[in-house]
């Protein structure tokens, strides 16, 4: 794998906005390579409320790819009798999405359906995969004590099933997840999954169950911290030899407010995997973000984020600059360094009406 060379970059959005926080819009992005090859793609999307407790949402995206001939990429597995290679292909593919969410005070119920094509490829956006179906059922419950030691809380259980887009399994699991609103600013949640069945590079796994907890606690408007621990059993992914080990990961999350004015956020994850039998070790690292946001003045925001994978001994570093001299213009000015390479950008939004 290499390193792309400049290109330009176009991103279009229209939305028109109706009654009852319902609206319809339209996307369009280009991204050209001054060395050959681009990207486009055009979207639509709808958010519809049907009565005061059904919504619908629905978006379809287009995407066409038009390959160069470059080094960027010289291996992987080939999809759809097309090779993983730059040698300038051309092909089109299609994203999906359909959801109907009915919500009362105590109740919410959901049925959702998603997808993506094996050749959609979004270059103006971040999307780990492709090639897969999404179906499923959701439904909670919410209480609203308001005692002194309880506020609120709710459980949740969910059922998904993933198939590849031409109709193969690939994973069943369900969901089980609930959280609880203490006194003192202090809110725990937990979760239980289950995987029935995963198939991975054509190896069948089943029964993979993972649990966890989270902690988090605001005692005040200037300061936030956060625990994560969860553990289990996992498909070893980017291992040669494919095999289930035990994983066990933690996250410590810290924001802190100075003045009303800076913010300043981090982020601690350190992740481990073992073999089943508990002793010998397939992984082990940690991943440090931190993220510096400072209002300048009232229509202006610098945003600072810097990250370093300790897996990949990887530094990131992200500026933005914010503008926004009323309710409806905003102007991004940024970029983005990462293995050696700086990236720049500028967006603008203007709201033409209601």
């Amino acid at each position: 794998y290499g390193t792309s060379g400049a290109n330009w970059s176009t991103i279009a959005r229209i939305q028109r906005r109706l009654p009852y926080a319902s609206g319809i819009g339209l996307l369009g992005t280009q991204r050209s390579y001054f060395d050959g090859g681009s990207g486009s793609l055009v979207a639509a999307d709808v958010n519809l409320r049907l009565s005061d407790a059904l919504r619908f949402k629905a978006e379809v995206a287009f995407s066409d790819t038009r390959e160069p001939n470059a080094s960027w990429i010289t291996g992987g597995e080939n999809f759809k009798g097309r090779t993983a290679v730059l040698d300038g292909e051309r092909y089109q593919g299609l994203a999906m999405y359909g959801g109907l969410v009915r919500q009362s005070k105590h109740w919410t119920l959901r049925a959702d359906l998603m997808g993506q094509s094996p050749t959609f490829r979004a270059e103006m956006g971040f999307e780990p995969q492709n090639d897969w179906m999404r179906y499923e059922l959701g439904a909670s419950y919410n209480g609203f004590p308001n005692k002194k030691w309880v506020k609120t809380w709710s459980v949740y259980n969910e059922a998904t099933q993933y198939r590849y887009f031409d109709g193969n399994l690939r994973q069943n699991h369900h969901l089980a997840w609930g959280w609880i609103q203490w006194g003192s600013n202090l809110r725990s949640s937990f979760f239980h999954r289950v995987r029935f069945d995963e198939v991975f590079k054509g190896v069948h796994f089943s029964n993979l169950r993972t649990f966890g907890t989270n902690l988090n606690w605001r005692p005040s408007q200037t300061f936030n911290a956060g625990l994560e621990w969860n553990t289990g059993q996992s498909i070893a992914y980017n291992e040669t030899e494919l095999r289930i080990g035990r994983e066990a990961n933690v996250a410590l999350t810290v924001q802190v407010q100075v003045g009303g004015q800076l913010r300043w956020n981090h982020m601690l994850t350190h992740a481990q995997m073992h073999e089943l039998n508990a002793t010998d070790l397939i992984y082990r690292g940690f991943i440090y973000r931190s993220g510096l946001e400072w209002s300048l003045t009232r229509a202006t925001e610098l945003r600072l984020v810097g990250q370093w994978d300790a897996f990949n001994a990887n530094l990131l570093v992200q500026p933005v600059l914010t503008y926004r001299p009323n309710a409806f213009t905003l102007v991004y000015a940024g970029g983005q360094y990462v293995q050696g390479a700086w990236q720049a950008y500028l967006k603008g939004q203007v709201a033409l009406g209601s």
